[in-house]
């Protein structure tokens, strides 16, 4: 089945040269139409994705990522909300397979493809992040995840030691370190929430690297992580008996008074992971947090789930 699917998406991914020979229209044409118009582009990807395929699709794609992205990505969101294609294609399956395969051959533009997809990550209204895509009639936040964890995980090469070299650290263009300094202090809740999810271990450093906020240094705040969640993985799995409870809760305790929104924010999300650090003093105070970020996710934190 996986090899159908694969095989599937490749015959429906590599596709942009046939569509220019059918249209009768050289790619410079094009390209220059798309300057002067760029909606163009964004009309374009749905309509060329579901045409034959072409021996040189990477090359012309990723010129359009590199001159046009902002359309690009448009496009590839409203195909993989809204397009229905041919028979043989319409299945979620096979659709999710194109598109996934699709970020895979243009891996060496992630940098511009992350930083548009980030802009179209949603939460609901629990402050979750709306990730389970289902193909069309999924929302815009459900696609953009959906791509964006995939190019996400290309990059991740956490496996080899002894460097946790993940896309997270990396402080440079196309990073979520740069991402950050762009939005500054408007980043988005949803952008959050995904560093959050996808990067826990890493998030806090990314984070003060960007904001320098803490007072916190980086060993103290490792060394409160360390304690915490080690302390909530053997709670998880009912090791109490060597479990230093008092102790993690202590250095919950100290993060949650720390000046920095980011620290506070790590123990809202510690508290939405791990129930059974929950307390009512604790709750209390990241709900009623001066900073929104931090008071919006921490409302969802439900006392009697302990």
């Amino acid at each position: 089945m996986r090899k159908q699917c694969i095989a599937r998406g490749f015959r429906v991914i590599l596709m942009f040269c046939a569509l220019f020979a059918t249209m009768g229209v050289s790619f410079p044409n094009l390209v220059a139409q798309d300057k002067s118009k760029p909606e163009s582009v964004r009309n374009l990807v749905p309509r060329v994705i579901k045409k034959n395929p072409a021996q040189d699709f990477h090359k012309q794609a990723a010129h359009l990522v590199r001159t046009a992205a902002p359309e690009f990505v448009a496009g590839l969101i409203d195909f993989a909300t809204n397009e229905v294609c041919d028979d043989h294609q319409e299945n979620a399956l096979s659709k999710a397979s194109s598109l996934l395969f699709l970020v895979e051959l243009l891996w060496d533009q992630s940098p511009l493809l992350r930083r548009e997809l980030v802009q179209y990550l949603e939460v609901d209204a629990k402050g979750q992040l709306r990730k389970v895509y289902k193909g069309v009639g999924s929302s815009r936040g459900e696609a953009a995840y959906f791509l964006l964890r995939h190019l996400d995980t290309l990059e991740d090469n956490s496996m080899s030691p002894p460097v946790r070299n993940t896309v997270i650290n990396v402080d440079g263009p196309g990073g979520y370190r740069e991402i950050l300094r762009a939005q500054g202090e408007n980043v988005s809740q949803a952008l959050v929430e995904y560093i959050f999810t996808e990067f826990p271990e890493d998030a806090w450093e990314a984070f003060n690297s960007v904001y320098g906020q803490s007072k916190l240094s980086p060993e103290e705040f490792d060394l409160a992580q360390h304690i915490i969640e080690t302390a909530g993985w053997r709670l998880s799995r009912n090791y109490r008996d060597i479990v230093e409870e008092k102790l993690a809760s202590k250095a919950l305790e100290r993060l949650c008074v720390d000046t920095a929104w980011y620290t506070r924010r790590y123990v809202v999300h510690i508290l939405l992971r791990y129930p059974f650090f929950r307390t009512p003093e604790l709750v209390k105070k990241l709900q009623n947090d001066p900073h929104p970020l931090v008071r919006d996710r921490a409302k969802h934190i439900k006392l009697d789930t302990r």
